[in-house]
Formats: C-alpha cells, sequence, structure tokens
C-alpha cells in the first residue's frame, strides 16, 4: 500500500517537473523577446498604434525651435492656416512631425521674396 501511495506521488512530481520545464521554457521565450523589443522598443508600439497616430507630435515650442520663430509667430502661421494644428484642448495643440517637415520642404523649393520697406530719412 505504502508502495502504490509512493509511486502516484512519485508520478504526480514528475508531471509537475514537466509542467515546470514548460513554463520555464516559454518565461525564456518571453524574455528574449522582451530584450529584443527594449533594444528596439518602437517595434512593438508601430505594431500596435494605428496608421493615423503613427507620426511623432511636436509642442509649439519644438515647432518654434525647428522653425526658428518665435510663439507668437508660430500662433500666427496657425491663423492663417499655414501650418496645420491638432487641438488638445482649448489651450493646447501639437503639431504633426510629417507636416512641419512637409512645410519647411515647400519653403526651400520657394524662391525668395526681397521685400522692400520704405523708410524715410
Amino acid at each position: 500500500m505504502e508502495l502504490k501511495l509512493f509511486v502516484l506521488a512519485l508520478e504526480r512530481l514528475s508531471d509537475q517537473v514537466e509542467q515546470l520545464k514548460n513554463d520555464v521554457l516559454n518565461l525564456k521565450k518571453e524574455n528574449e523577446q522582451f530584450k529584443i523589443n527594449s533594444l528596439n522598443p518602437f517595434v512593438s508600439v508601430k505594431e500596435q498604434t494605428p496608421q493615423t497616430i503613427k507620426d511623432e507630435l511636436l509642442d509649439a515650442k519644438q515647432v518654434s525651435q525647428m522653425l526658428g520663430v518665435c510663439y507668437n509667430t508660430i500662433k500666427r502661421m496657425i491663423k492663417k492656416g499655414i501650418l496645420p494644428r491638432i487641438k488638445i484642448n482649448d489651450r493646447r495643440f501639437k503639431f504633426e512631425k510629417s507636416a512641419i517637415l512637409a512645410y519647411l520642404e515647400r519653403q526651400k523649393s520657394k524662391p525668395i521674396q526681397p521685400q522692400f520697406y520704405n523708410i524715410e530719412p
């Protein structure tokens, strides 16, 4: 009787050992996948992000630095419709980086128009 109990307990332990081995293998696979994603953290984000939101968003300060203009000029450009914005709330807005880069490319391709000012002595 004791021998049968011992055999059953041994079989149960061997099943548990096999289950633990499978769990360890699964954890190793997940760990490797995590290491790959941590080397390039944007891989998993791109896969989960919809196509419409994948562009990087910039705030007004970053855009003003890119364009070399002040914040008030950015606001005027928005009002004129030159720079498209994404409204976050009543006071905050963001810009798509691709839209700003496209604006810069358009400005590079335009010839520079000289501006003459009438200054009287």
